[in-house]
């Protein structure tokens, strides 16, 4: 049997080996899976409610333990743990059993005048098996909020969960079932990357894939040879930019929280930044100081956890390295050692690697602007298009130049927070991603929509069925002029009567 290592990022000892499943036992797990979806996709909203309920109670009791795993699992600071992790879960839980009748409730929809007495409408029907593969960063959070999304619209779950955290994953399936969840609901598959396309060869109904964009495009080519559909959350290279008028110490501590947070482990992080020249010195003075006094060591209080890959920070050395023989500054910071130092480079430019690449690690790159056109061409200029920030006092200027950006998810003078209130769609542009989850879109997402149109079935015949006859053309045609363009009124009248009564014809 072959097995998986979990070893804690804070001092590298051995947290718990895991199976990897074989072919036969994840065959089994889906035809667990289907025959569960069965029973389940059948019980009403309410039922579905009291478990989200249930589940919010288990984890509120069981939050000091949770935070416990995440920490040792990923090397998170203990506040990290619960604002990022612990705190998203809830409120989408929150939100979810207040508005999930609403969302799953049948709705109406209008028809034309010529489908005079027909009614349709849309309901949503739960897909079926939901195939979910969840990255290391934030290894509760993303993995929780698209099983609450996926069981909330009625469906069962396989969780595939990071090799690198894998004791989250074993911490979520004992949370499911602690909280009352029927049998084989939310199954943990435990793996690496093949064990990831190996389920997808299953031919679950839905996936949903946080990851790296170059693991993303495997997953979605994979998918639509099987007609999958997808929903992909995939990398950042996420800008800020700050205007001189924007709050200052705001600003600076904004951006320091949004590229360091985690450790700047965060696909929404701050990678680059652009900031107004008449405030540049000064600005990546203070950002140095700031991010100088952030502290690392203890994850009961201190502000920095540790890299989950240590492996890592050879590849954001090089980048380091590339740019400051290219002229940036380094203003702080190192990444040498296990208790490495955030870095802030200056006097960056558009050409260097670390303006481009995907950063994910405690590294800032800050560059000056001269125009809002600047900024904005900027911070345009990148395949990704996952988020990113404004910073002025000029609301009007924010508006704008927020409508000008190419990002799923846009902040407004603060710092990540987009990513954190359940009602908003989340998701990217670009090659960030495809498709949306969160509020609504997270339980459309993993739901076939259904339109229905129905006739009240009392008349033998419809206008539009055989036989057409010679008439049929010209008071169709008059009625159309009525209806969508400019057309005589009687005439009209007298043909809308005549297709009124072909639906008497036997």
């Amino acid at each position: 049997m072959k097995t998986l290592n979990a070893f804690s990022p804070l001092d590298g000892t051995l947290l718990k080996e895991y199976p990897i499943a074989s072919i036969g036992e994840m065959e089994a797990a889906l035809l667990r899976a289907k025959e569960t979806f069965r029973i389940f996709s059948e019980t009403d909203t309410g039922k579905r409610i009291r478990l989200l309920k249930s589940l919010r109670s288990v984890i509120i009791a069981e939050t000091d333990n949770i935070v416990a795993t995440i920490c040792k699992t990923t090397g998170k600071v203990k506040s990290e743990a619960l604002m990022t992790e612990v705190f998203p879960v809830l409120a989408t839980l929150k939100y979810y059993e207040k508005h999930l009748k609403k969302f799953l409730k049948p709705r109406k929809v209008p028809v034309p005048f010529a489908f005079m007495g027909i009614k349709a409408g849309v309901s949503l029907r739960p897909s079926g098996i939901a195939l979910i593969i969840s990255p290391w960063n934030f290894p509760f959070q993303l993995a929780m909020i698209p099983i609450i999304s996926a069981i909330a619209a009625g469906n069962s779950v396989l969780l595939k969960p990071s090799e690198y955290a894998l004791p989250v994953g074993e911490l979520i399936a004992n949370l499911c079932q602690s909280a009352g969840f029927p049998s084989f609901l939310v199954q943990t598959i435990y793996g690496d990357g093949n064990t990831g396309a190996e389920l997808i060869a299953l031919h679950p109904d839905r996936i949903l894939f946080t990851g790296s964009t170059k693991v993303g495009k495997k997953i979605m080519q994979q998918a639509a040879e099987l007609t999958i559909p997808v929903l992909l959350e995939l990398g950042g290279k996420s800008p800020m930019i700050v205007f001189a008028d924007a709050d200052f110490d705001r600003a600076v501590n904004g951006m320091v929280f949004s590229a360091f947070c985690n450790s700047g482990q965060v696909c929404v992080a701050t990678s680059r930044a652009y900031v107004e020249e008449s405030i540049y010195e000064r600005f990546t003075a203070a950002v140095a100081e700031k991010t100088k006094q952030l502290t690392q060591g203890k994850i009961t209080e201190d502000d920095l956890g540790f890299l989950v890959l240590p492996s890592r920070a050879e590849a954001l050395n090089g980048l380091i390295k590339e740019a400051v023989s290219k002229g940036a500054k380094v203003l702080c910071g190192s990444l040498s050692g296990k208790y490495f130092t955030p870095v802030v480079l200056a006097n960056v430019n558009e050409h260097m690697a670390v303006m481009k690449e995907e950063i994910f690690g405690p590294v800032l790159p800050i560059m000056s602007f001269g125009s809002a056109a600047e900024a904005v061409r900027l911070a345009n200029d990148s395949p990704y298009g996952l988020s990113a920030g404004v910073w002025t006092s000029d609301k009007k200027k924010a508006k704008d130049i927020a409508s000008k950006l190419q990002a799923g998810n846009i902040n407004i003078n603060d710092a990540l927070i987009s990513v954190g209130i359940p009602s908003l769609p989340f998701g990217g542009t670009k090659e960030s991603g495809i498709g949306r989850y969160h509020g609504f879109s997270g339980i459309e997402f993993f739901s076939d929509i259904v339109s229905i149109a129905q006739s009240s079935g009392r008349h033998p015949s419809s206008t539009a069925w055989f036989p057409y006859g010679a008439k049929l053309y010209p008071d169709f045609k008059q009625t159309l002029r009525l209806l969508y363009g400019r057309g005589h009124f009687f005439k009209a009248l007298r043909s809308a009567f005549r297709l009124w009564l072909r639906n008497f014809r036997r």
